[in-house]
């Protein structure tokens, strides 16, 4: 998908694209140098053409300065704008120490997806947002901050639920931190079954079928299900339709 940069014009009121000179695919992320206006780099998602390009006109002119498959945002240094950063989702990151002229990769980032990049500029040190690998602490060492788990956003669904085998219709319990354990119960604080995801090969989520520890029908009915795990519990009922 063929996108471009596009530059508002604010006394017209208007937007223009300034990137017509060249083909930039599934565009992304984009950094404007802090001294020179001029000077922009854009990143490109695109598996077959993504990586960053530059301009030091303004957008007259782009160069491709990099080739990365899904890349995604060009990070200037604010102490050294010579000093930039190119992450990507699944292809790690990527360092320039000459604006771009010459690349290496950045180690150290411990997840193939990083995102963007903060600075802080009393302690020197760096953060990276990943994707689905956390946030990373980057200083005299690296550490990773610690995940910030919540019940908070744990549903079931669909309620009421028909079970349905020949549809492989299930009550599905989703966003469910990692690790956690997931127990259906029913009316009388009966154990009916234990759940995991790695039941079902997934993440975040669990399906129940309807069936017991046994691998029996369950009447339907009203049941509950439990889920826990870093100290933490999350309940609601499942209406159960036959």
């Amino acid at each position: 998908l063929k996108g471009g940069l596009f530059k508002l014009n604010k006394s017209a009121g208007t937007w223009s694209e300034i990137t017509t000179s060249t083909t930039i695919l599934w565009p992304t992320e984009f950094a404007i140098d802090p001294v020179d206006q001029n000077i922009i780099y854009v990143g490109s998602g695109s598996n077959a053409q993504g990586g960053c390009f530059k301009t030091i006109n303004g957008g007259t002119s782009w160069t491709k300065i990099l080739s990365v498959a899904g890349g995604y945002a060009p990070i200037i240094d604010p102490a050294n704008r010579n000093n930039i950063y190119f992450t990507s989702f699944e292809n790690g990151m990527q360092f320039s120490n000459d604006g771009g002229l010459t690349w290496a990769d950045y180690s150290g980032v411990p997840h193939a997806g990083p995102l963007h990049m903060l600075f802080d500029s009393y302690s020197g040190a760096k953060f990276v947002t990943t994707f689905g690998g956390g946030v990373w602490r980057f200083g005299d060492d690296v550490t990773v901050l610690p995940p910030v788990v919540t019940m908070e956003n744990v549903k079931g669904y669909p309620n009421p639920c028909k079970i349905s085998e020949t549809v492989n219709k299930q009550f599905r319990i989703v966003n469910i931190p990692s690790g956690s354990r997931v127990e259906i119960y029913d009316t009388m604080g009966l154990l009916i079954r234990s759940l995991n995801e790695t039941d079902f090969g997934a993440s975040g989520w669990v399906g129940w079928n309807g069936k017991n520890s046994a691998g029996d029908n369950v009447p339907r009915g009203m049941y509950y299900y439990l889920v826990s795990g870093s100290g933490l519990t999350k309940t609601g009922k499942i209406a159960l339709l036959r």
